[in-house]
């Protein structure tokens, strides 16, 4: 029997554990449904909260290869995300139950594919309870969509049903920095190790699982649809998508899964990140894309930045162009918030970035696959 992922992972939803979809997929659960009339889910909370990730990260990325990442400006963001007040209540994302240690604790994870470490909720992992467990003698700082996340650095097994990477660094933050209480306890990182901010010396969750070489394929594939959300681990299924996948190779130098996309046609440069809300990018190539759509209300926040509205009812036509695949977005991807028949749109300008992050509004539409052998990244049409 192959060695792939053959056993049930259970995933934590309103206190109960579901069944998997297959031997190999996992079925997710959004830890905290987006609030559409919640203050938090406004444009200008969005960019703060994305502004303090990208800001920790740009550190980081620094500090492990000694270059500024090419997609953002580092400085711009960390002033930002130094100067706002981000709310965290309804910030929502897709977890799984994860165990961790010999005597297994459980507990429910988001998978980030625009982040690298696997860090802990203060009050959730216990190092003491894990004869597997190593503190590491290192100390790490990092910022998690506008949570502050500082700890000790430890080493444990982390398990996926039967499939078990060892010596996973993992941070364990001494305050709350998610929100979610039990329906989200913890990150982990499904990006490169030069964004880590343990250090390049730590093992990432994907480093880790290369070296138990239990998988067939060492690869990721989310479906993140309202019916049947799953995190394919293990191999890839075409019977997600309509018309195959079409492949990117990226460079594991980058940091982030990179793509050159097309936006209504016009070309850009993009983070795919499942671990931020909306799609948001550099503020004048935004407010150009906005322009040319019909129907489509375009207004500039104090800051600048751009957005638009439009009437819920008559949506406006995007489409995104990926390594030969095509994926329209649907009036639910395009919803960010509601104000009666208005809706804002989840297509974000913002200052202080060079290309763009295409978030969960881009993977309601899309099956996207990481694959950590080539490196590549595959995108195909959710069915």
């Amino acid at each position: 029997m192959s060695k792939v992922l053959t056993s049930v992972l259970a995933i934590l939803a309103l206190g109960t554990l579901s069944l998997a979809l297959d031997e190999n997929a996992v079925r997710l659960q959004r830890s905290l449904r987006r609030n559409v009339h919640d203050s938090s889910s406004d444009p200008a909370s969005v960019r703060n909260r994305v502004a303090a990730k990208y800001a920790s990260n740009a550190l980081s990325y620094f500090r492990n290869t000694g270059k500024h990442h090419p997609i953002y400006h580092g400085t711009m963001l960390s002033k930002r995300a130094g100067s706002s007040e981000i709310p965290l209540e309804s910030e929502s994302g897709w977890t799984a139950v994860v165990g961790i240690g010999k005597s297994v604790q459980t507990f429910n994870i988001v998978f980030d594919s625009g982040s690298a470490d696997m860090t802990m909720n203060a009050g959730t992992y216990d190092p003491a309870k894990s004869t597997t467990s190593k503190k590491l003698q290192k100390t790490f700082s990092s910022n998690y969509m506008g949570g502050k996340a500082d700890g000790n650095i430890f080493s444990d097994q982390v398990l996926l049903g039967r499939v078990k990477a060892n010596d996973v660094s993992i941070g364990q933050a001494t305050e709350q920095f998610m929100p979610g209480g039990d329906h989200v306890q913890g990150v982990i990182g499904l990006s490169f190790p030069s964004l880590s901010a343990f250090g390049t010396s730590s093992h990432t969750f994907p480093e880790a699982l290369q070296r138990e070489q239990d998988m067939d394929q060492n690869v990721f594939q989310f479906n993140l649809r309202d019916r049947d959300p799953s995190l394919i681990i293990g191999k890839m299924d075409e019977a997600e998508v309509d018309g195959g996948f079409g492949w990117i190779d990226v460079s594991s130098q980058d940091g982030y899964w990179v793509v050159d996309a097309e936006l209504n046609g016009k070309a850009v440069k993009g983070i795919v990140d499942s671990g931020t809300t909306v799609i948001i990018g550099n503020n004048d190539e935004v407010k150009e894309i906005l322009d040319k759509l019909d129907h489509v209300r375009v207004t500039k926040s104090e800051r600048g930045e751009y957005q638009g509205t439009f009437q819920c009812d008559n949506p406006p036509r995007v489409n995104i162009h990926i390594a030969g695949k095509e994926v329209n977005m649907s009036k639910e991807a395009l919803t960010l918030a509601t104000d009666g028949t208005n809706c804002q749109m989840s297509i974000l300008g913002m200052k202080g970035l060079n290309g763009w992050i295409l978030g969960e509004s881009f993977f309601q539409v899309a099956s996207v696959v990481l694959d950590f052998d080539t490196p590549r990244i595959g995108i195909g049409k959710l069915k």
